[in-house]
């Protein structure tokens, strides 16, 4: 969408670029961050990007890209009908409700995050390996595991 690094705000151009695209790709569950964590640990303050994007998604999709009345010019002029989504997954979030073990995609993962230049500081094997440091194994099994936790919000 072309938002600088470290410039975003959520505001109504934002959140109508975002009805836009939920109309265009009409998804059932949608994942963004949890505007409301501040501090996701004690010691790390959740970026203002990640806040203001999950702020901007989240006002997105109620109530807008399910209500004809907001920017009815995406519909007369774009012909994109209203489209509600079924969930909403918020990542980064201090209210889990959702837990899915994600290890057998794991590599891939860390490949996306690589192509975030952005986001990766410093010496790249250094990341890889505090990211496998992640990784559970079950003492029982060996079987390894890897949680990725949600706030799930469920409106169908």
């Amino acid at each position: 969408m072309d938002y600088v690094d470290g410039e975003i705000f959520p505001d109504l151009e934002m959140r109508k670029k975002i009805i836009r695209m939920i109309r265009q790709v009409k998804p059932d569950i949608l994942v963004t961050c949890d505007p409301l964590n501040l501090f996701p640990t004690d010691t790390r303050i959740n970026h203002p990007d990640h806040r203001a994007v999950g702020q901007a998604v989240v006002d997105a999709v109620f109530p807008g890209a399910g209500n004809p009345m907001f920017f009815p010019e995406l519909i007369s002029e774009e012909g994109l009908t209203p489209h509600s989504v079924e969930e909403v997954w918020l990542s980064v979030t201090a209210q889990q409700n959702l837990i899915i073990d994600v290890i057998d995609t794991f590599e891939c993962k860390l490949a996306a995050i690589h192509c975030h230049a952005s986001q990766l500081q410093g010496d790249s094997e250094k990341f890889d390996q505090m990211m496998r440091s992640r990784i559970s194994i079950d003492p029982q099994t060996g079987k390894k595991s890897y949680e990725e936790r949600f706030k799930r919000l469920k409106f169908i």
